[in-house]
C-alpha cells in the first residue's frame, strides 16, 4: 500500500495494491464496517497490452474485434490497482482500513 495522493478533482487515491484481489479485500473491509462503498472505485493502472498485427480488416470486423478486445482488457490483471474514494469520505476510509490492519496485526 502506498501513501495516498490526489487523483484528479473528483476522487482521491486511498490506497494502492499490487493485485486486484488485495484491492477487493480492502473494499470488503470497508463494506463490512458499513462504509458507503458506492463512493469507492477500483482502477487498474499501467496495463500493458501488446497486439501483433496480422493483416488489414474491414470496418465491421474491426468494430466487432475492438469491442471484444476491450472486454478482455478489462479482465486482465494490471500492474497495480488504486482504490479511489470521493474526497469527503477519504478520512473515514483511511481510518477504517488503518483500524482493520491494526486489529489484524494483534491477532
Amino acid at each position: 500500500m502506498s501513501v495516498p495522493r490526489t487523483a484528479g478533482p473528483h476522487k482521491v487515491v486511498l490506497a494502492t495494491y499490487s493485485s486486484y484481489d488485495a484491492a477487493q479485500r480492502a473494499v470488503d473491509v470497508l463494506a463490512r464496517h458499513d462504509f458507503p462503498f458506492e463512493h469507492v472505485t477500483i482502477v487498474g493502472c499501467d496495463l500493458r497490452w501488446e497486439e501483433k498485427v496480422l493483416g488489414r480488416w474491414g470496418l465491421g470486423r474491426a468494430l466487432l474485434t475492438g469491442a471484444g478486445t476491450g472486454g478482455w482488457i478489462g479482465l486482465l490483471v494490471a500492474d497495480h490497482y488504486d482504490i479511489l474514494v470521493d474526497p469527503e469520505f477519504a478520512d473515514e476510509a483511511r481510518r477504517v482500513l488503518t483500524d482493520a490492519r491494526e486489529a489484524a496485526a494483534l491477532r
